[in-house]
């Protein structure tokens, strides 16, 4: 289990549970939040092909769940596997292979392993932190991080929101479906292939 909030950063989530209740008090957890792409500027589109393009395979897919998460009913395995399901639906020839499996295969290999191993092997973490009990409000803060091995962040999407706990489960897995759904279409859009390219 990890270890629980230090006090500051529980404040600051506090903070910014006080700013979103004076300033959007018509939102709520059950809001099911917008869809699409992000937009992206030809600097993201150079940046984030120079890295996803090298990707072969999927090595790690993780939830991790931060101060009161569990204690809100959340559970970290029944979410990574939600978003493994998500990610296998959505990201068609690339595949989720367990790290540990594909070192231990590089080990075996007669050969040493390409020097671009690291690379090639990327990485979806998602943190999910809670503050708040079961009685009131809730904050809800959802950080996904998806890159190589090497660089777990080239790619970040994150949310911030407030509301009763009860919706806390459905309005989790709604931002990590928009978190997945979003990493699917930077990666669809970077690998495309040129229309010229296609037609062979």
């Amino acid at each position: 289990m990890d270890p629980p909030l230090s006090m500051r950063m529980k404040c600051g989530l506090l903070f910014c549970l006080s700013l979103l209740f004076l300033t959007w008090p018509a939102r709520y957890l059950s809001a099911t939040p917008a869809q699409g792409e992000q937009e992206l500027n030809v600097g993201d589109l150079l940046f984030y092909k120079d890295h996803f393009e090298k990707i072969e395979s999927f090595g790690v897919i993780v939830v991790n769940l931060k101060g009161d998460a569990e204690r809100s009913g959340l559970h970290a395995g029944q979410l990574t596997d939600s978003v493994r399901t998500r990610f296998e639906s959505l990201f068609g020839s690339i595949k989720y292979k367990s790290l540990t499996t594909t070192v231990m295969n590089l080990e075996k290999a007669p050969s040493e392993p390409p020097k671009n191993w690291q690379t090639n092997i990327g990485v979806l973490r998602i943190q999910v932190w809670v503050v708040g009990n079961r009685r009131s409000h809730v904050a809800l803060h959802v950080r996904c991080e998806a890159g190589n091995i090497r660089n777990v962040s080239i790619w970040n999407h994150e949310f911030l929101d407030f509301g009763v706990q009860r919706e806390l489960p459905r309005a989790v897995g709604n931002y990590l479906n928009e978190c997945i759904e979003s990493l699917a279409a930077v990666f669809s859009r970077v690998r495309a292939k040129p229309h010229s390219e296609a037609d062979r």
